[in-house]
C-alpha cells in the first residue's frame, strides 16, 4: 500500500469519508512468523512534531534499544526545501542541520541529551549496548572528532581526533577501523578496537585494504574479512576480495565462490548481495542474496529485481523489504526507512514534517480496507507551503478559513508549492482512504488534474509524495 498525494501547488481541499471507517486493532505481540502471518503494524510517533503545519524534530538517525527506547540525532535547526517544478533542473544548496544525541524512553520521552560546551554534530552511531556505551562520528569540535558517551546519561567518556573519521564496523563487543583514503602517510591496517578506550588490540597489516569505498564485512569466528576493491582509474576493476584474517587458520568454506563476484554489498551481519558477470556498469548480470552462516544463495535476482535504498543496508524488491529467510517480500513500511532492526521487529520511518513512526512485527495479514471520500471544499492558502494530510484545523493563523471545515472523518489533504512560488494551476479531488486495520494506517489517495501547457511538455504529473521526498 503507496500513499499518493497529487494536489496543485498551494491548492487543497478537505474531504470526509462516506463510508464508516474500520477501527484500529490493539497492538500485536511481536514473534517471528511465516511471511504469510507477518503484518508490521504502526505503534507510536517518536518525537511527533507539536503540529502537522511545521517542520521539526527531524531526525538524521535512530536506534532501538533493548529496553525499548531509543537514540536518536536530532536537527536543531532544520531546513525544508520547496522542490523544483516536473521538467527542470538544479535547486539549491541545502546546508545539514547539527544534530544532537538523544536518549528516548519506551514511550518516546527524552531522558538524556548530550551536554558538551558545544554541540558534537554527530553523523552516525554505534551502540554496544552490553558494554553500555555509544561512539558517535561527526566533523572536529574541541579537537574531537570520534567521541564516546555513557549509553545510561550520554556523560562523555572519552574523545580522540581522527582526520577521516570513518564510523567503525561493529563485531559483537569489538570496534574494527578502517582506512578510507590511500595517500602515503596512512597505513593499510584493519585494526580491532576496544570500544571502552578506543585502545587497538590487534592490527592486521597485510590485507591491503587502502582506499576502501565502502565498510568491509568482518567475520573473526570463521576467520575471513570481504570487502570491495576500490576502483582505480587505468587499473582493471578491482571486484571483490576476500582473505584470512589470521594467516595460520583457513578462511571460510566459501571464499573462493565469493572472490569470483565483481560487485558486494553487506546485508547486515549475516548476508552479502553479490553481483555476478562482467563487471562493466552497462552490462548484464545476476544478482544473488548469499548467506554467510550456511554459503548458500538465498535468492538469484536479475538486474533491477532488487535494489538497496535507505542508506544502502536494506535489500528492497517490488512489494517491500527482502525477506533475508527465503528471498521473498517481506516487511511493506510507508515512506524513508529511518532504522530497522529484524531480530528485535522494530523500525521506524521518517515523517514528512519531522519525527518518525515507529512499527513492530506482530501477526495477522495487511488488508486495506477501500473507503470512499468526498470533496466538501475547495481553498488557496499560501501558508500551506508542504504536501501534508492532516485534521482540518488552523491553530496558528496561517489559514483560518480551514477551520470552517473541521469535524469528525474529515481530513485536509494539501499539495504545497514548487520551487517558483507560482499559483495553482488546476483542479483535484479526493479519491478514497484505504485504512488497514492489522498495520494501523490508512492510505489516502486523490487526482491530480493540471491546466494544458503547466507542465513539460511529454511529462505526466507525478505523484507528489515521490517528487518531494529528496526535499524533506
Amino acid at each position: 500500500m503507496r500513499p499518493i498525494l497529487a494536489l496543485l501547488l498551494t491548492f487543497a481541499f478537505a474531504c470526509e469519508t462516506t463510508s464508516p471507517v474500520p477501527s484500529a486493532s490493539p497492538d500485536a505481540p511481536i514473534r517471528v512468523a511465516p511471511g504469510g502471518g507477518e503484518v508490521w503494524g504502526y505503534t507510536g510517533t517518536l518525537l511527533r512534531p507539536t503540529d502537522p503545519s511545521l517542520y521539526e524534530h527531524v531526525l538524521d538517525a535512530a536506534v532501538p534499544l533493548r529496553d525499548g527506547g531509543w537514540l536518536v540525532l536530532k536537527q536543531l535547526e532544520p531546513n525544508r526545501v520547496v522542490p523544483r517544478p516536473a521538467g527542470t533542473f538544479g535547486g539549491p544548496l541545502v546546508r545539514p542541520s547539527i544534530a544532537v544525541l538523544l536518549r528516548l524512553d519506551a514511550r518516546g520521552v527524552e531522558v538524556a541529551r548530550e551536554h558538551g560546551s558545544e554541540p558534537f554534530g554527530l553523523r552516525a552511531l554505534r551502540v554496544f549496548e552490553d558494554l553500555g556505551l555509544v561512539i558517535g562520528y561527526g566533523a572536529q569540535v574541541l579537537n574531537g572528532s570520534i567521541h564516546a558517551f555513557d549509553l545510561a546519561t550520554l556523560d562523555g567518556l572519552w574523545t580522540v581526533y581522527d582526520r577521516d573519521p570513518v564510523p567503525c564496523v561493529k563485531v559483537a563487543d569489538r570496534c574494527w577501523t578502517y582506512r578510507r583514503s590511500s595517500v602515503p602517510t596512512d597505513t593499510s591496517a584493519l585494526t580491532e578496537r576496544d570500544p571502552r578506550t578506543y585502545r587497538v588490540l590487534r592490527t592486521f597489516s597485510h590485507l591491503g585494504m587502502d582506499g576502501l569505498e565502502t565498510a568491509p564485512g568482518i567475520y573473526p569466528a570463521i576467520n575471513t574479512v570481504v570487502w570491495l576493491a576500490p576502483y582505480r582509474a587505468g587499473l582493471p576493476r578491482g571486484g571483490v576480495r576476500v582473505e584470512r584474517l589470521e594467516l595460520d587458520r583457513p578462511a571460510a568454506a566459501w571464499a573462493s565462490r565469493v572472490q569470483t563476484a565483481c560487485w558486494v554489498h553487506l546485508i547486515g551481519a549475516t548476508h552479502l548481495f553479490l553481483r555476478f558477470g562482467d563487471c562493466a556498469p552497462e552490462a548484464a548480470g545476476t544478482w544473488e542474496l548469499f548467506e554467510l552462516a550456511t554459503g548458500r544463495t538465498v535468492r538469484t535476482f536479475r538486474d533491477g529485481e532488487a535494489y538497496l535504498m535507505d542508506g544502502g543496508d536494506l535489500l528492497h524488491a517490488p512489494g517491500g523489504l527482502v525477506d533475508l529467510r527465503d528471498g521473498s517480500p517481506g516487511a511493506a513500511l510507508p515512506g524513508p526507512i529511518l532504522a530497522f532492526d529484524d531480530a528485535r521487529g522494530v523500525a521506524a520511518v521518517r515523517l514528512a514534517g519531522g519525527g518518525a513512526a515507529v512499527y513492530r512485527r506482530g501477526t495477522g495479514r495487511t488488508r486495506p480496507v477501500p473507503v470512499d471520500a468526498r470533496d466538501i471544499a475547495r481553498l488557496t492558502c499560501a501558508g500551506l507551503e508542504f504536501a501534508q494530510v492532516a485534521p482540518p484545523r488552523d491553530p496558528d493563523g496561517r489559514c483560518p478559513e480551514v477551520n470552517a471545515h473541521a469535524g469528525p472523518r474529515r481530513l485536509l489533504v494539501t499539495r504545497g508549492r514548487d520551487h517558483h512560488h507560482r499559483d495553482p494551476g488546476g483542479s483535484g479531488n479526493a479519491r478514497a482512504h484505504h485504512p488497514d486495520r492489522a498495520a494501523r494506517r490508512s492510505a489516502c489517495r486523490s487526482r491530480l488534474r493540471r491546466r494544458a501547457g503547466h507542465r513539460a511538455a511529454g511529462r505526466a504529473p507525478r505523484p507528489v509524495a515521490r517528487a518531494t521526498r529528496r526535499g524533506w
